[in-house]
């Protein structure tokens, strides 16, 4: 039985149909083998899978009040560049939270500033990605913030690929919430017979994934 709930499986359905994420036999770009493709960058062009997975962040942050501080009001947001920076507004505006901007290169004209919006040294914002495998571009981001005296308290994610980087960024002392799993997509798929998911390929993703992190 699937992991997710009906939202999920709808958005997760359509992520398989528009082969946004895809199960078969692939060699990725650092060149590993993998049996699992995810290009999540490409839902932007699909809009009924870009509002799902605004809804599917929004539900995420709801559920796990990673959002909220003590007080009751909210942390910042911020889309980490490249992959997360579209949907980092529209989360923002679901959730009613203030939004922070970091650009890759920093402005030459006008006042130079890396980060855009109004914030003070001290406040504390969450980081939205697409997905996680390792911790190591959300970890850059954490120090990127950091040197503007922003303090990043928890990272959210779409798709968890379950290889280690929860772990990390849980180590590292940040909370850390998904809307899917790659196991949970993948058992999906097998349960529905989509996207050619086979026993066979189910099984070999798996053994790439960290036994620590699923479930």
């Amino acid at each position: 039985m699937s992991e997710l709930n009906s939202n999920m499986e709808s958005l997760a359905r359509g992520m398989l149909e528009e082969d946004i994420v895809k199960f078969g036999d692939f060699t990725l770009k650092s060149g590993k083998k993998s049996a699992a493709y995810v290009n999540l960058r490409d839902m932007i062009s699909v809009p009924t899978l870009f509002d799902q997975a605004t809804l599917a962040y929004a539900d995420t942050l709801r559920a796990s009040d990673i959002l909220t501080k003590p007080d009751g009001s909210l942390r910042y947001l911020e889309g980490i560049p490249e992959a997360a920076i579209y949907y980092g507004g529209a989360v923002a505006r679901e959730v009613g939270a203030p939004l922070l901007y970091h650009r890759v290169k920093a402005k030459e004209h006008g006042q130079p500033r890396a980060i855009e919006g109004r914030f003070e040294e001290g406040d504390e914002v969450v980081l939205l990605d697409d997905v996680v495998t390792t911790a190591g571009s959300k970890l850059e981001e954490v120090t990127a913030f950091g040197e503007f005296g922003l303090k990043a308290t928890g990272v959210v994610v779409l798709v968890d690929r379950e290889q280690g980087g929860r772990t990390e960024l849980e180590s590292r002392g940040l909370d850390f919430a998904t809307a899917m799993t790659l196991s949970g997509i993948a058992k999906y798929a097998l349960d529905e017979r989509l996207a050619g998911v086979t026993q066979t390929i189910y099984d070999s993703l798996l053994g790439e994934l960290d036994p620590a992190e699923l479930g």
